[in-house]
């Protein structure tokens, strides 16, 4: 999936740095345990986020 908007980083970019800081580590290091618990053997990426500057977040479920 490529997300190009995400509401949530919106509001804590429109907060400030620090917030936003926070935001990337807390929501979008969250992902990665969360995605990875949901497929049995499964691999989740996303070298790309908003909350660094990208113009995408692209995540990726990969399965063996």
């Amino acid at each position: 999936m490529d997300f190009h908007r995400c509401p949530v980083h919106d509001y804590f970019r429109s907060q400030g740095e620090e917030e936003l800081e926070l935001f990337q580590k807390t929501w979008c290091t969250l992902d990665h345990p969360i995605a990875e618990a949901m497929v049995e053997g499964g691999r989740y990426e996303r070298p790309h986020t908003l909350s660094h500057g990208d113009s995408v977040c692209d995540m990726r479920w990969l399965v063996s």
